[in-house]
């Protein structure tokens, strides 16, 4: 996975958001959090998604 860089100016304008489910893997977050570092990209939001039963 190649990851393109920013400058630090275009980096604190970005703003990553990864939305999983329960049956995401931590190892696909983690290998997507690690591609974001590459980036130069810090701000990211995660939000999971709750399911049908608990809402």
């Amino acid at each position: 996975m190649h990851a393109q860089v920013f400058s630090p100016e275009e980096a604190k304008e970005l703003t990553a958001s990864i939305k999983a489910d329960k049956d995401t893997k931590m190892k696909t977050i983690g290998e997507v959090k690690q591609a974001l570092r590459e980036a130069k990209v810090y701000n990211v939001t995660f939000t999971a998604t709750q399911s049908k039963d608990k809402r």
